[in-house]
Order: C-alpha cells, then structure tokens, then sequence
C-alpha cells in the first residue's frame, strides 16, 4: 500500500491549541484582573490517542460489538512467490487500472494506478496496490469452510484482456477445489473507474463462500508509524460505517458484524470488497504484518465488487454505497465535506491546488470576519479599561472584594473578559476541519504549486548548499509574530515577551507538516494581519480592506504559477 507522509494527528494539533488558548486567558484576563500574585505555571496537557476510532457522519458511528479476536490455528500452506510465478498469470487493463491475476490460485498479484506514480515524478514507476509478503496469501483468495483456492490451478481462455470503450474485460478462470468440486472465479473490469467485479461459483454448495483481500502493511511504514487514525478497518453496514485502527487489531481473527462493505484503509488509497447481494458477515484478520477483511457469500459462491483507489471524497460519494465514509473525516466530518467539495471547485476552476487553497483560505476569512470583529472589539475594550483595573487593584486590597468591584466595573463598561476568547473558541471547529480536510485530501499528493512546492502533499524541500529551508514556515513564523504586535493585549512587557515565543514553537511544529497546510496557513496570516489593522482604526471597511489584500495575496500566488 501506499506509504504516506507522517503527519501530527488532529487531536494532537486541537490539544496544543487548546493549551495555547488556556496560557493566553491566564496571561491576558485571569492573572491580570483576578489575582495579584504572579502568575502560576500552566499546567501541560497530555492528549492520549487510541483504542477504536469513530470516524462517520454519524454520532452513532463507533466500532461495533463484536467477540474477542479468536487465535488463528495454522492453515494450508501458502504457495511461495516463485511457484506463484512459475504457474503462469493473465494480465487485464482498462483506462485507469492494469492488473495481474495468477493462475495458481487466482489470485491478484498487481493492480496498478494509471494516474498515480509511487513517486514524483511523470516517469515513476504506476502505483501498485497490491502489498505482498511471502509466505502470506496474495488478495482475492476463495474461501470455503477449511477449504481454499491458493493451491488451485486455473485455466484461462486468453493471457490478456483489455476494457475498451463500451465493452469491460472478462475474465473467467476455472479450477478445481480440494474436495472436488468445481469453482469459476471471474473477473470483470470496467473500462473506466477503479472498480472490477469477482463473481465465484461452486459446481455444487457447501460451506458459504468468503472472498478475502489481503495487505501488508510495514510497522516502519509512515501511515502505522503516525497512528493518526486515518488507517484501519472500516466496514458498513448499510446504516452505520465502524472502524477499527490497525494499532488496537490484536493478531487472530476479530468479527465485524454483518456489512455492505469493507476496506482496508491508508491515508490516500484504501482497497475494499463490496457485496451485491446486500449486507453479510464480515471478518478482519491480522498476522504480523499481514492485514486482512473477508466478506460473506452464499453457499454455491457469490457476486463481488472490489474498489481499489484514491481516497477521494467527491468520487467515493459519487460511487454510491456511502462508500465516501472509507475516509476518516471524525467528527467533524460535516465541516470537512464540504472544504473538501470547495477545494475540488476551486481546483475546478484554476487547475492548481495551490491556488485552490489560496481561495479556500480567502473564502474562510471573509466567513469569519464577524467572528474575528467580535473578539477585536473584546480584546480592544479590555485593553480600554487597563487603567482603571489597575488602580482597582492597588487600592483595593481584599481579593474577594477586589473580584466583586472588577465584576461591577465590566458590567458598568459593558466589557466580557471572556469576550475576546469566546468568538476564537468557536472558529475552532473550522480550523480543526479545514486541518484534517487538507491532511487528508489525496488530490494534495504530488499536486504542485509554484516554484520548489512541487508536492503540496509533503513538508517543503527547499535545499540551499544541502541544507534544507522551510522556506513558507520561516514567513509563517514572521507572520505570527507581526499578528501578535497587530493584536491588542493587556499583557505587561514580561508577559509579551513569554507570549512571542509562541510563533517559534509554532514554526518548528510546522516544519514536519504538509506544504499545503502551511499555505493555508501562511494566507490566513496575511489576511489576519490586514483585518487587524483595519478594525484598529482604519477608515475603510474591514471588508473592503479584507478584499482588497485577499485579491493582492490571489494576485501574487497566481503570478508565483506562472514563474
């Protein structure tokens, strides 16, 4: 499977702002106006990630109750990768998909992404989906009972197959089983898309038949490494999608319950089985670092549709089947949908995603202007009032008494201590949204934006003499700094100077994470900035002014495309 970028998860990024957002009360309104003492040390706050993972439109989405994994006992043997070859394949292809199916055992050895390379690059190798490790089972395996088809050796009626225009790639291969009976396994691929079907049929019934897709997935991979809940198990019910990350998978076999479908899941590509029949019984197993999902058919065999693919929000829902929740959007799902279906428009409309991000950003901003007057003129008032609250303070020595008339004087000037965190406290599920909407957006890989940005996907890797330079985390990390200078504040020369070391651990924290988030970033900066020195008093509307600098910042990124 494919091997993706290490990226901070989203509960870690909402538990450091969470932390940023405590240290900034306590500085700027409970130390100054309820205590006298200095302030105390913040205490720092853990966030713990894992166990099962919810990740579905629906609050009821969480994993389902299902028995202990039950301890695999050793099967048949697994046929090695050197018999698998020496018996022969067919090999299939259509507009997007190429393919190899051996003939022992009938079992898919390749699928290929026509417009996805394993690396940058136009002449990298086409990205293969299929993820084997010897002595494991390649995907696409027929189960029955104790009885499978790794040791069967088919019979095909050609070696190549090609979906044209119209007409889909039929292949049927046809075997014999262990126990004598007679199984054809055919495949169907389509001549667009990144689906192909599997039908199975058993010349007489026995116990139900189970199609099986089968994954390796390294321990030193980046996607098992992050733990960031955008891998795992998903399976769907037709009602409810559950999901169970790899790193809580115990090894045996573990029940999913009855479902529509179920999918192994990376960050940008997942690989998944669908039943045409309807919901069945669905199973998970992992072996070391084997991963695997089967899904039910009937006793005489039973029709499959197996998606092999980008995890692309607007596609899989276009796919029907509510096959869009593979993707691990959280609970916050209902926000990332539809920064997703802004980011495709815009992308739609300029044919860069850097640029996509640009006016995504631009869009945000201009929505959240209200909010961001709001906590302004919050912050403004309190820093109005600074004189009076301090000649409170030295003259009134008694603190309960001093929080009573503190009280009294904000009710008398009309003044919100919480007024100024309030409104950044419920922009918080946007930025948490757009986070994981632009982490996860696979249209972000390998998507160039200008110049040394070729991969809005991963961190900036812009070398000088060998050495790397981030070069948009070191203007974002100016950038915070001049939004602190720009932001009123009630903070004495001490305390603002312990505030300016934010930018830096800010700007660190970001050197790691994908280009296109620092984008979104370093733009929403830009236009803060602008909508701070408007609301402090300029003459012209602060949504004239947001205008005007959104159409600079457009204007220049546009040109920086063109270099």
């Amino acid at each position: 499977m494919e091997q993706t970028e290490q990226n901070k998860s989203p509960l870690f990024f909402f538990a450091l702002f969470v932390v940023v957002m405590a240290l900034t009360y306590k500085i700027t309104v409970w130390d100054p106006y309820f205590t006298q003492s200095a302030p105390a040390k913040v205490a720092a706050v853990k966030s713990e990630e894992g166990g099962v993972s919810a990740a579905t439109p629906s609050p009821a989405a969480t994993a389902p109750a299902t028995t202990a994994p039950v301890k695999l006992t050793s099967g048949p043997t697994v046929p090695s990768v050197a018999e698998v070859a020496a018996a022969g394949s067919v090999s299939f292809k259509s507009s997007i998909l190429s393919g190899t199916v051996s003939l022992l055992g009938g079992r898919l050895t390749s699928i290929k992404l026509a417009d996805h390379g394993e690396t940058l690059g136009e002449g990298a190798p086409r990205l293969d989906l299929v993820s084997h490790q010897e002595g494991t089972p390649y995907p696409l395996g027929v189960y029955s009972g104790r009885i499978d088809d790794s040791g069967v050796l088919y019979s095909a009626p050609g070696s190549t197959f090609e979906a044209t225009a119209g007409s889909p790639a039929v292949i049927p291969l046809t075997g014999v089983l262990p126990d004598g009976r007679t199984i054809t396994k055919t495949f169907t691929v389509d001549p667009t898309g990144y689906f192909f079907g599997v039908s199975v049929r058993l010349s007489a019934e026995g116990a139900p038949v189970e199609l099986e897709w089968s994954s390796r997935i390294s321990k030193e991979s980046p996607s098992w490494v992050a733990n960031d809940g955008s891998s795992g198990y998903v399976s769907f019910d037709g009602a409810v999608a559950n999901r169970v990350d790899y790193h809580s998978m115990v090894e045996g076999k573990k029940d999913l319950g009855l479902a529509k479908w179920v999918a192994l899941s990376e960050k940008y590509f997942s690989t998944g089985l669908l039943n045409v029949g309807g919901p069945s019984a669905s199973t998970a197993i992992h072996q070391g670092e084997n991963f695997r999902v089967r899904l039910l058919g009937a006793a005489d065999g039973g029709n499959f549709r197996i998606f092999t693919g980008p995890n692309s929000y607007s596609m899989l829902k276009n796919s029907g089947d509510s096959l869009e929740l593979i993707l691990n959007l959280g609970r916050l799902s209902f926000l990332c949908a539809p920064i997703l279906s802004l980011l495709h428009l815009f992308f739609n409309i300029f044919a860069n995603y850097g640029l996509a991000i640009v006016a995504l950003t631009i869009v945000v901003k201009i929505a959240l202007l209200p909010l961001t007057a709001a906590s302004f003129k919050s912050m403004q008032a309190m820093q109005d009032i600074q004189p009076e609250v301090q000649r409170l303070r030295e003259t009134v020595t008694d603190k309960q008494q001093q929080q009573l008339q503190l009280m009294e004087l904000y009710k008398k000037r009309g003044v919100n201590p919480l007024g100024g965190c309030l409104p950044m406290l419920l922009q918080l599920p946007i930025f948490i949204g757009l986070y994981t909407a632009l982490n996860l957006a696979v249209e972000l890989r390998h998507a160039e934006f200008a110049l040394w940005i070729n991969d809005l996907s991963a961190m900036e890797n812009l070398r000088i003499f060998g050495i790397r330079f981030p070069m948009m985390v070191i203007l974002l990390t100016v950038s915070m700094l001049v939004q602190q200078w720009t932001t009123p504040s009630t903070m004495d020369p001490t305390q603002k100077k312990i505030m300016m070391a934010m930018p830096l651990v800010f700007g660190f924290m970001f050197m790691n994470f994908p280009a296109g988030l620092t984008l979104y970033w370093l733009v929403g900066n830009i236009i803060s900035i602008a909508q701070m020195k408007a609301l402090r008093g300029s003459k012209r509307s602060p949504f004239v002014v947001t205008g005007a600098v959104s159409l600079a910042t457009f204007a220049f990124a546009f040109i920086l495309t063109k270099i």
